[in-house]
């Protein structure tokens, strides 16, 4: 009978600590997986960083090339009076080139619209695992304090009822 109670509570002992040491390493495990994501998110947000400051040096660029071809354009109108066979054909050159300069921007304005709503979303991803990390610490530390709390409840238990049994026990080799 004895027996039984031993191995029944190194049992219950080592499935405990069991549990408790698989639900240690599946947390570490998680937190690494989270940490890692939120470097990636925090470095591709980086680069794409980079990338947005450089489309805006481009754009800069670009916005005063056309300036200086609005410029040519104009100077090529007064001209247009002058010489008007000529200057027909360069100024339909120039709104040529315009244009594609135009659907440059217009791409390059599109491509940051882009850029910006990903850094947008990255960012999102980014608060939202942390607050999933935070979530998953409280339910490991309430479930670590369960855990506790159950094995001290089972020893309790086990405790109690070894004592009634000596009590017991010993109220019956007194008679």
């Amino acid at each position: 009978m004895a027996n039984n109670l031993i191995f029944l509570i190194s049992g219950i002992l080592s499935g405990c600590l069991i549990t408790y040491f698989i639900m240690k390493y599946k947390a570490s495990v998680y937190k690494e997986s989270a940490e890692q994501q939120y470097s990636r998110f925090k470095k591709e947000a980086v680069l794409m960083k980079g990338n947005i400051a450089e489309k805006e040096k481009r754009i800069n660029s670009l916005t005063a090339s056309i300036s200086e071809k609005e410029a040519d354009i104009r100077n090529l109108q007064v001209k247009i009076d002058e010489q008007k066979e000529s200057s027909e054909q360069q100024f339909s050159r120039f709104e040529k080139e315009a244009a594609i300069l135009k659907n440059n921007i217009a791409e390059k304005e599109r491509r940051i619209n882009s850029l910006t709503a990903s850094i947008s979303e990255k960012e999102d991803d980014i608060r939202n695992l942390r607050v999933k990390i935070d979530e998953q610490k409280e339910d490991l530390e309430k479930m670590n304090e369960r855990l506790k709390d159950e094995f001290r409840n089972l020893i309790n238990e086990l405790l109690e009822s070894k004592n009634r049994k000596n009590n017991s026990f010993n109220r019956t080799s007194i008679l």
